[in-house]
């Protein structure tokens, strides 16, 4: 039997970092990610709700034109090798984030796709012999922790982030558990 594979949208498939420093007036740091910094409005000493307020003004386009991460295509094309790929993303609360996410994935893959999952608590999916790819430390630890397998995509945020060919690593990760 194949393992679920359950892709990260946001800071793995596309670039959610960018668009939101455009968005806030700080593409300067786009480049220069601060070693230790998760969240962005921490950052820049905004609050939640000046970060979001923001975004959420722009509605689904915000969502539905990010751009795609140069290796989104090799990385899902070499998963669906291993797995059954699903994208498993956590909105924000606002609907507009499901509509352009969903948007996102259909100017991708058509308007019949359906291995989408949009859910906060991704630890919910966690199975033994499934795997959770997703930038996010907690995510990734939530997943271990309930069953499943998690693979942390290296980013600039998290702990992975000296790993430099990041398709390597993931399809390796993933190749060393099956």
């Amino acid at each position: 039997m194949r393992p679920l594979i359950y892709l990260d949208m946001d800071g793995v498939c596309c670039d959610f970092v960018k668009a939101s420093l455009e968005v806030i007036g700080r593409k300067d740091i786009i480049n220069n990610w601060p070693k230790g910094v998760v969240y962005i409005e921490d950052y820049l000493e905004m609050t939640h709700e000046q970060f979001w307020k923001k975004i959420d003004k722009i509605g689904y386009p915000f969502w539905s034109s990010l751009e795609e991460t140069p290796w989104f295509k090799e990385l899902y094309s070499e998963l669906s090798k291993l797995g059954d790929v699903y994208f498993c993303t956590a909105p924000t609360r606002n609907p507009d984030c499901v509509k352009g996410k969903l948007m996102w994935l259909q100017d991708r893959f058509g308007e019949r796709i359906n291995n989408y999952i949009f859910i906060k608590d991704k630890f919910l999916l966690a199975r033994k012999n499934d795997f959770l790819i997703d930038d996010f430390d907690s995510q990734c630890n939530d997943f271990v922790k309930h069953g499943g397998n998690a693979i942390l995509f290296p980013q600039p945020w998290n702990t992975n982030n000296l790993i430099e060919n990041k398709v390597s690593f993931v399809l390796t990760s993933i190749k060393n558990r099956l």
